[in-house]
């Protein structure tokens, strides 16, 4: 989608929970995408877009003029150039607002040939977000802040993240609060969280509360296995260990 489109997205997604965007004029310097005013709330969102690496892009289509089957592997980790957009985009907001008088949030559109493996990377780098399993549980567990995490780095900057992808004309649309922020309980009783669906919020302080786990310590995230000591003594879990998700496909070329 071009620029105008992604933003006529943003509006319509918006509109469906009663929620309306005003457009910030551009200036000469890089300014925000929308504000938004719910009651006595107020909101700056910029809007970034998270396509395809066009290097990875040449290389796929490279192989697939080949013939076969292109077979790709998408390991889904914390990615540091989804950690700069992201802070790009902070930057724009604190220099528009740099009294915090607004909610920060970045709306992170998910697009390029796997829109869902990129939502998937943007989720671990956001949240830090890790799949567990242990012999205590029946089921795998999310966990979050198990990665370094962008929510952690930009603490006192970004109050939450949006994520959306469009597949086959279907939207995807989640609301990630940031629970550390230092106004994370003003945040979830905004009005932005009032109007949205349980469904469309996702916030870790949320998720432990139906049996997911969340590393709140002070460790360094690379020392994988201590931050799964301190999980298992907190929860009193037993072997404890990580499930990566990542993401296989295949793609052929069909003949005529």
């Amino acid at each position: 989608m071009s620029d105008e489109l992604e933003r006529e997205f943003a509006r319509e997604i918006m509109k469906r929970y009663g929620i309306q965007l005003t457009d910030i004029p551009t200036k000469d310097t890089q300014t925000p995408d929308f504000e938004c005013i719910l009651g006595s709330d107020r909101y700056t969102i910029e809007l970034k877009k998270k396509e395809d690496d066009s290097n990875e892009t040449a290389k796929f289509i490279e192989e697939f003029k080949k013939g076969g089957i292109v077979q790709e592997i998408a390991v889904i980790e914390p990615r540091p150039r989804l950690n700069r957009i992201i802070k790009d985009g902070v930057r724009q907001i604190s220099a528009h607002d740099p009294e915090k008088s607004s909610y920060s949030l970045v709306w992170m559109h998910c697009a390029g040939r796997q829109p869902d493996v990129h939502y998937a990377k943007s989720l671990s780098t956001i949240l830090g977000r890790e799949s567990l399993s242990s012999l205590n549980r029946k089921h795998w567990m999310w966990c979050y802040y198990f990665r370094d995490s962008t929510f952690f780095r930009l603490k006192g900057r970004l109050d939450a993240v949006i994520l959306t992808t469009l597949i086959s004309d279907k939207a995807t649309f989640l609301l990630c609060v940031n629970s550390h922020s230092p106004r994370y309980l003003d945040f979830k009783q905004s009005e932005i969280c009032k109007r949205l669906p349980a469904k469309a919020l996702l916030d870790p302080i949320d998720e432990e509360k139906i049996g997911h786990l969340i590393a709140d310590c002070a460790l360094d995230r690379n020392d994988e296995g201590a931050v799964l000591m301190y999980l298992q003594t907190k929860y009193n879990l037993d072997h404890l260990q990580t499930i990566p998700m990542n993401h296989y496909s295949g793609t052929q070329k069909i003949p005529k």
